[in-house]
């Protein structure tokens, strides 16, 4: 049979929708199975009652509780488990618990153990993993898994010791779940993308989440959530003495204005250090800018031939300053110290950032020693005021992180 030549291309374009409705529907089909709208956390069986009621209340689902790994792994509408430190200390001696954490981790199942930290994860279960540690008094839920590739992703949940319990006001349950949404984008990334691991790249080492609730009841200042996510720079080949690491801290204000009861304060004034155990290699922002301006950038990656660094490595955002403003106080050469990062953020009193959520990015770079932890000592000085009153209330908190491979080394 033989068509002309306009016959030809009408088939040729009917051929191409349908080939372009069958791509489209290929991809909406894979995005319709990949979606954070809904995460299932299920919980170990043995620990609904010792865990907190905000996190026992999970196993109120269909098919949320299970009593071990095989009834997990190939369910794939199931992305995380909770466990007590309990289950945790006893899979030591118990091979079969010992056994099943193991398939769940290595299974792309995050693995949940609330009241414990990442070091306890890795100590019990004699995983060498990336690390991470903070001295703080809030309950830690800590968490490990592996990616598609073999790679761990660890972090920590830090949440007030006595909120986390007792408080109504605090969703633990809600912050959980966000963690394991956030997690599970991460998974998924990993499943997409591959990295060549001789070219130079930064390797996500963990992450930590603090939430400081100043609400206190009705007329409280607001709140202060930070994520501290670590990176370390590879191939190490550029030095027997040291290595390259970096640090995006993500610093969420929100006034009381929006974020408690009957209250009309904002947040004034968040002044944080940034403050590494070796030498600060770089740091951002480092404009200082009184004025409410855009955007801020921040650029830490590695420049070939300083300060030890021996080849390019980008690391580079920005963030808004729409209705804050940024002055930098950093110093490389501070007393007792190898240089520390600070800066103030400024907020325009009745602007939206200042009673809403806001979120600033600053970010380090450090040069640490062989051998030691990347240590990141937090200082965090907020002031909230009050409309009319000219005055601020003042309420600060340290806290001191540190992130590093493996959990049976002398890490010093």
């Amino acid at each position: 049979m033989r068509f002309g030549k306009y016959h030809t291309l009408t088939i040729l374009m009917i051929f191409i929708l349908i080939l372009s409705a069958t791509v489209n529907d290929s991809l909406a089909q894979n995005q319709e199975e990949f979606s954070t709208d809904d995460v299932n956390i299920v919980v170990w069986a043995d620990d609904i009652s010792r865990l907190p009621s905000k996190l026992a209340s999970l196993s109120e689902g269909t098919n949320s509780v299970v009593t071990n790994a095989s009834e997990v792994i190939d369910d794939s509408t199931i992305d995380a488990v909770i466990i007590s430190k309990e289950t945790l200390t006893s899979a030591t001696v118990n091979t079969v618990e010992y056994s099943d954490l193991h398939k769940l981790i290595d299974n792309q199942k995050q693995l949940l153990v609330y009241d414990a930290t990442t070091t306890d994860i890795a100590k019990h279960l004699s995983l060498k993993m990336p690390v991470t540690e903070t001295e703080t008094t809030r309950y830690v839920v800590a968490s490990a898994v592996k990616d598609i590739n073999g790679k761990f992703i660890t972090g920590g949940i830090l949440i007030s010791k006595d909120a986390s319990v007792d408080d109504p006001k605090i969703d633990l349950t809600q912050d959980v779940i966000d963690y394991v949404t956030s997690t599970k984008n991460e998974l998924h990334d990993a499943s997409q993308n591959t990295v060549n691991e001789t070219s130079p790249h930064w390797d996500y080492v963990g992450t930590l989440i603090n939430n400081w609730d100043l609400c206190n009841g009705s007329g409280g200042y607001g709140k202060y959530n930070e994520v501290v996510a670590a990176e370390k720079a590879y191939p190490d080949s550029y030095s027997d003495s040291y290595s390259f690491w970096e640090a995006r801290i993500k610093q969420q204000t929100i006034g009381g204005f929006s974020a408690c009861e009957k209250s009309n304060y904002r947040i004034a004034t968040l002044r944080t250090r940034a403050d590494p155990n070796f030498l600060l290699y770089d740091y951002g922002p480092t404009t200082t800018n009184p004025e409410f301006t855009d955007t801020a950038s921040v650029g830490i990656g590695l420049e070939a031939g300083s300060r030890g660094a021996t080849f390019n490595l980008a690391k580079e955002w920005s963030f808004t300053l729409s209705g804050v403003n940024v002055i930098d106080h950093s110093d490389f050469d501070a007393d007792y110290s190898q240089g520390w990062a600070e800066w103030s953020f400024g907020y325009d009193i009745n602007s939206a950032p200042a009673k809403y959520t806001y979120l600033s990015e600053p970010g380090i770079t450090a040069r640490i020693e062989d051998g030691y932890a990347f240590v990141i000592y937090r200082a965090i000085n907020t002031y909230w005021r009050e409309p009319p009153f000219p005055y601020n209330r003042y309420v600060f908190d340290n806290w001191t992180h540190a992130f590093y491979y493996g959990c049976c080394e002398d890490n010093k």
